[in-house]
């Protein structure tokens, strides 16, 4: 049974609503709005029951609105339309995590690949030298 005092912090609520704000506030200023921000979601999430409209994306960074918040499954959209990790981040990081990128799971494969040839190579030098003895 796991008590209250091993459980961590994860309370991110502020600073993931600061990573949203500040991924549109940097989406806006390569020509992203609001409005593109939820036809980019909506292109994202096919299979979502009403689109998503520029007011829910408004709604979003509102104080007035205290519970419209951006729904976790649409993180991965949100993240896709702004051009922007940094709101899932937030969330990797509150887990005790870091996010990668895929060059760099494709640097540390290409690492592996190589000790794994150095590897090989070691291996056929000590069979080779068994069949010449």
């Amino acid at each position: 049974m796991v008590h209250r005092a091993n459980a961590p912090d994860l309370t991110i609520a502020a600073e993931l609503r600061g990573s949203i704000d500040a991924a549109m506030r940097r989406a806006r200023s390569r020509g992203i709005s609001r409005e593109r921000i939820a036809d980019r979601m909506n292109l994202a999430l096919p299979g979502i029951d009403r689109p998503i409209t520029k007011r829910q994306v408004d709604s979003w960074m509102a104080d007035s609105k205290e519970f419209h918040r951006l729904p976790a499954e649409w993180l991965p959209a949100f993240c896709w339309a702004v051009e922007d990790e940094s709101a899932a981040e937030v969330v990797v990081r509150a887990l005790g995590n870091e996010m990668v990128d895929a060059r760099e799971v494709a640097a540390k494969a290409l690492g592996d690949a190589h000790v794994e040839i150095a590897s090989l190579r070691r291996k056929v030098g000590e069979l080779t030298r068994r069949l010449s003895t």
